[in-house]
C-alpha cells in the first residue's frame, strides 16, 4: 500500500445548499489552510457565472487572498514581504492545461494582485512571462493602479529585519498555489511575494512552469509550495502531471516525484527539499504529497502534522482541510 497517509481534518464549510442546483463536476483544490478563502471564492464564481473560464475561477479565487492585508504574513499579495531593500516584488502564474498556454509576471512591483496581471499577460501579450519593469509597464498599460502595497504589520517586520538581520538569509514560502478540474479540463495558478527579504530581483519557482505549477489536459494539475530556489532544481510539477498521465492518482504521483527528489538530493549529498505538493486529474480526484513533518502556522499559532491543503468538490458542496502526512511516513 501506499507509504503516504492523508487525515481529513475537519469540514471548512458546508456549502451544499448554495450548490445544490448546480454543476457537479468540478474540483478545485489550493495549498494551506489560508487557500480556504481563494478555493471558496473560485469554487461560487463557477457555480454562480455562466460557462466561467478555468483561469477567471483561479484568478478570482487568488485575488481574494492577494487582497487581503491579513494574509500578507502568509507571502501571498497585499502586506507580504519585501525584499532586502524594502520594495514587494511579486511573481504569480496560471497555466492553462488545454493548450498549455502561460500567463507569468516575475519581480511585479507596486501592484497588490499580480495574478490578475499575470492573468493579463496570457491573454493580450505575445508573450508567456513579463519581469522587473517590463511587468509593472504592461500593468499599468492594462489598467491596473500602482500603489503602496505595504501594511503597518509589514513595514515593522522589513524595519526588524533591517535592524536585526542586514546581510543574512531569512526563510519563509507559504505560496498559494490553486488547481482546477472541471469536465476533464485543468489549470493551475500561482502567486507569492517571494521569499521574505530576498535579494532584489530574485526569481523563485513560483512563475516558472514545471516549477511551481504545470497543467496539461492529458494528465492533470499540480501546484507546489516550498524552497523555491531548490523546487527549480526538480521540476516537480511537470513531472506529477506526466505521472498523471501513465495512469497514477494524483497522490501516488505526488508521492513518487518526492522519491525521486530524494534520490536526487542523496546522490548530490544535498539536504531533502522542504515542499508541498498538490495535484488533482482529469477525472476529479485530489491528492498531495510533502517532505514535511508539522507545519506550524506562524499566524494562529496552530501545529499541523503535515502538509494541510483545502479541497472542494461540486459533488458534495463541502471545502475540506487535509493534512497529508510526510511522505514515507506511515
Amino acid at each position: 500500500r501506499s507509504s503516504l497517509s492523508s487525515q481529513h481534518i475537519g469540514t471548512v464549510m458546508d456549502a451544499s445548499a448554495l450548490y445544490s442546483t448546480l454543476t457537479t463536476d468540478c474540483v478545485i483544490a489550493g495549498t494551506w489552510p489560508f487557500a480556504q478563502a481563494s478555493v471558496v471564492a473560485a469554487a461560487a464564481h463557477n457555480q454562480r457565472t455562466p460557462e466561467p473560464t478555468l483561469d477567471d475561477l483561479l484568478v478570482v479565487g487568488g485575488g481574494v487572498v492577494e487582497d487581503d492585508p491579513a494574509t500578507g504574513p502568509y507571502v501571498v499579495g497585499r502586506g507580504g514581504y519585501p525584499n532586502a531593500a524594502g520594495e514587494y516584488e511579486f511573481d504569480a502564474a496560471v497555466m492553462l492545461g488545454e493548450n498549455l498556454r502561460i500567463g507569468a509576471v516575475a519581480a511585479l512591483t507596486g501592484v497588490a494582485t499580480p495574478l490578475r496581471v499575470a492573468q493579463a499577460v496570457l491573454h493580450h501579450s505575445p508573450h508567456s512571462m513579463l519581469a522587473g519593469a517590463g511587468a509593472r509597464r504592461f500593468a499599468t498599460e492594462r489598467g491596473f493602479p500602482v500603489e503602496d502595497v505595504s501594511t503597518e504589520r509589514s513595514r515593522a517586520a522589513y524595519e526588524a529585519y533591517a535592524a536585526k538581520h542586514a546581510g543574512s538569509a531569512v526563510t519563509g514560502h507559504d505560496t498559494l498555489g490553486l488547481v482546477v478540474q472541471r469536465g476533464g479540463m485543468c489549470a493551475a495558478a500561482v502567486t507569492t511575494s517571494g521569499s521574505p527579504f530576498k535579494q532584489p530581483g530574485r526569481v523563485g519557482d513560483s512563475p516558472l512552469p514545471g516549477c511551481g505549477y504545470y497543467a496539461d489536459d492529458q494528465g492533470g494539475a499540480c501546484v507546489a509550495t516550498g524552497d523555491g530556489d531548490r523546487i527549480m532544481m526538480h521540476c516537480p510539477s511537470y513531472e506529477v502531471v506526466q505521472h498523471m498521465a501513465n495512469g497514477l492518482s494524483p497522490t501516488e504521483a505526488c508521492e513518487k516525484t518526492i522519491a525521486h527528489m530524494r534520490e536526487l538530493a542523496k546522490r548530490l549529498n544535498m539536504q531533502e527539499v522542504a515542499l508541498g505538493l498538490v495535484a488533482v486529474n482529469t477525472r476529479g480526484d485530489a491528492g498531495a504529497a510533502t517532505t514535511l513533518a508539522e507545519w506550524i502556522d506562524d499566524v494562529t499559532g496552530e501545529a499541523y502534522p503535515g502538509f494541510p491543503y483545502v479541497v472542494w468538490s461540486a459533488k458534495t458542496g463541502v471545502v475540506e482541510l487535509r493534512v497529508v502526512r510526510r511522505s514515507g511516513d506511515v
